[in-house]
């Protein structure tokens, strides 16, 4: 009774394990709970099944693949053929879990008999086997995930090489049954190494073309920001200039009305009247850029219905023009955004912009639906596609290349971060 117990453990570990990591590879957050368990034990009942006819062969290894490639596709709603080198992949490891601890025991007890022994017949001896190959797999399965986690946010290659790698354990599988012992054992442990490091490399190479990707689109998007800002430097510099130039049209107006000359001045205020009228830039904050951009910024909030509260000082900061467009012009975006997502009556952004000292504060609170998306510590921008996390990033840079200090926080409907430069 025992024996079967462990066999339907066993069965139910591999068969949970094979129908979740691989979809877990693929970036699937849910657990997927209650199908997950349904799945699994169908699939236990269908190995249990086949092994009381036989416990190892090519053809159950086939049946095995394609049964918990369809059982994540149910229980994840993932595309099969996504899955499947995956889930063979999955089965890799399993065999080389289960093989590794066969040679291992077969060669500490000098039996070269004992993996046929254990793929052959249910046994005591194949109890203390299950436990020790299942621990390994769960290990072994935790490490993959831990791997591409590091690396990636997710495997979202689908390298149909995996593949290869069950056909070659399939062949070592049916060695190692018929003869167990060193060779054997340094077969496993070399194929077990070579796979990973393959998919650790390809996962690394992976990642760097998507930090490639990220890095031009990052240096495109501040080229454009910019672009607009010398836009925007110049209509701000026509403005001024209009309105400097006001003081000498009045004086001509003044003139034409003390001389009498009356339709001179009409037909005058007639051609300044057909002028594009532009509103006076409200900040002064020591830098013309963070000028300029937050009163185009809060111009767009007036337009998109956000109430807006500053309180904003003069400030000293080191940076560049265009290192002042990218951060301020990032953390307003941010904020935009967020707010565009709440009911009308929600929207707002608070701004404090203050120096104290030698230090300069810049801090953007706004209202935000729900929490930002989080990697490690860290918020990442709510945007979505190949744009994900490149303000956020951005930003972090240029406080990072100049000393500073960024914070971030979520609270109570509330995002908010704040900048230290010192």
């Amino acid at each position: 009774m025992m024996i079967h117990l462990f066999e339907i453990l066993a069965s139910l570990t591999e068969s949970a394990l094979g129908i979740a990591v691989p979809t877990k590879l693929l970036g699937e957050k849910r657990s997927g709970g209650i199908r997950l368990a349904a799945a699994a034990a169908v699939l236990t009942a269908v190995v249990w099944g086949i092994n009381q006819y036989v416990l190892f062969s090519a053809w159950t290894t086939v049946l095995g693949v394609l049964l918990m490639a369809l059982g994540g596709c149910l229980v994840y709603q993932r595309n099969f053929v996504d899955v499947l080198p995956l889930t063979a992949f999955f089965m890799f490891l399993l065999y080389a879990c289960d093989f590794i601890v066969l040679t291992l025991c077969g060669t500490v007890s000098r039996d070269q008999g004992f993996a046929a022994a254990m793929t052959s017949a249910l046994s005591e001896a194949r109890m203390v086997f299950l436990f020790l190959s299942k621990t390994m797999l769960l290990l072994t399965c935790w490490f993959v995930v831990w791997l591409c986690n590091a690396v990636s946010s997710q495997y979202t290659k689908i390298d149909w090489s995996l593949l290869a790698a069950i056909g070659v354990s399939v062949y070592l599988a049916d060695r190692t049954i018929q003869k167990t012992d060193g060779s054997s054992l340094l077969n496993w442990l070399l194929l077990l190494g070579i796979v990973l490091m393959y998919m650790h490399l390809r996962l690394q190479k992976q990642i760097s073309s998507v930090s490639r990707e990220k890095a031009d689109m990052e240096r495109e998007k501040n080229r454009m920001l910019a672009e607009n800002y010398q836009i925007l430097k110049d209509a701000s510099t026509s403005k001024q200039t209009f309105y400097h130039d006001l003081k000498n049209q009045y004086l001509l107006i003044q003139n034409y009305l003390e001389t009498g000359a009356y339709e001179k001045a009409k037909d005058y205020i007639k051609e300044l009247g057909g002028r594009e009228h532009m509103e006076e830039i409200r900040f002064h904050t020591g830098s013309e850029a963070m000028d300029i951009i937050l009163e185009y910024k809060l111009n767009q909030a007036k337009r998109q219905g956000i109430q807006i509260n500053c309180l904003i000082e003069p400030v000293q900061l080191r940076l560049q023009e265009t290192e002042v467009t990218a951060l301020l012009g990032n953390l307003l975006d941010n904020a935009l955004e967020a707010c565009d997502k709440m009911e009308p009556q929600d929207r707002w952004i608070q701004i404090v912009i203050r120096q104290m000292g030698n230090a300069s504060f810049i801090k953007v609170s706004n209202t935000c639906a729900q929490e930002p998306e989080r990697i490690g510590e860290e918020f990442v921008s709510g945007k979505q596609g190949t744009l994900h996390g490149i303000g956020t990033k951005s930003i972090r840079e240029i406080v990072e290349r100049y000393g500073g200090v960024q914070e971030t926080g979520y609270k109570d409907g509330i995002f908010f971060m704040t900048i230290s430069f010192f």
